[in-house]
């Protein structure tokens, strides 16, 4: 019994160790997109007291809370954080798709809530054969939202999504605003509305 409960422990010393390596695999191999343990969403305060939050809404939809722990922010992270107001660049759906990382030196945008952002620094995850290889130079929103890597998936189109499917979607709208420099945004005259199910 001791050498199991031993085992164990080693096992979760190693698991939270390595975890920043391990659980995208987990993730693309499990399929657990989903799960609460592979989110992290924050929480509502640190051990200052201090918490950012922002509020995103679709239209039709209420409006959702995102709260951003400061106190869980890495070095890497803080360094990495972008004042992130998007240049007067506007492109097309098309001339999104010219930035996909398919040579070294191409740039890897991706498009969410209206935004390009340059995800080339994640070249591993959204480069050619990464596991995010599909959104590049792709508009992402409705892929992200309802957690599924397909092609048919990549729109802006929000429509008859569930309010988790909403949270969701305004988790990676914070991300990506967090963790990427916009350049720019998609020629178009805003988000397609969305109807959010009770489902």
């Amino acid at each position: 019994m001791r050498s199991v409960l031993l085992l164990s422990s080693i096992a979760f010393l190693l698991l939270g160790i390595f975890w920043d390596n391990v659980s995208p695999i987990i993730l693309d191999l499990g399929g657990y997109r989903n799960c609460p343990l592979f989110i992290d969403y924050g929480s509502k305060g640190n051990i200052n007291g201090e918490a950012k939050s922002i509020q995103v809404q679709i239209e039709g939809s209420p409006p959702v809370e995102i709260i951003e722990n400061s106190a869980q922010k890495s070095d890497e992270d803080a360094q990495g954080s972008f004042e992130n107001v998007a240049p007067d660049v506007f492109f097309t759906e098309e001339e999104l798709r010219k930035f996909d990382g398919s040579t070294s030196d191409t740039p890897i945008y991706l498009a969410l809530n209206g935004d390009v952002f340059d995800v080339s620094k994640g070249r591993s995850y959204y480069g050619p054969g990464g596991s995010y290889g599909l959104f590049a130079g792709r508009i992402c929103d409705r892929a992200l939202a309802i957690s599924k890597l397909e092609e048919s998936e990549l729109t802006d189109n929000l429509e008859n999504i569930k309010k988790d499917e909403v949270e969701m979607w305004a988790y990676w709208v914070q991300f990506f605003g967090e963790k990427y420099p916009k350049v720019g945004k998609l020629d178009k005259d805003g988000m397609t509305d969305a109807t959010v199910t009770d489902e």
